[in-house]
């Protein structure tokens, strides 16, 4: 049995944390051989308030840099 564990900025809709969710377990499948059934993929949704990248907030990470 394999776990999937993705973390990622809560903003996702369903249907696009569906559609991670499909083609994370079509790679499993078709690269580690694993059943379908086998693979479990969790989402760890973070307030962007809780996410820094390079020594910054999230939010000031965007705002100086222009990226995200």
């Amino acid at each position: 049995m394999a776990i999937v564990q993705i973390t990622l900025v809560r903003g996702r809709s369903p249907e696009q944390k569906a559609a991670i969710a499909a083609a994370i377990n079509a790679a499993m499948v078709n690269i580690a051989g694993s059943p379908a059934d086998h693979i479990n993929i969790v989402f760890h949704e973070i307030e962007r308030d809780n996410w820094a990248i390079a020594g910054q907030m999230l939010p000031d990470y965007v705002r100086n840099t222009g990226k995200g």
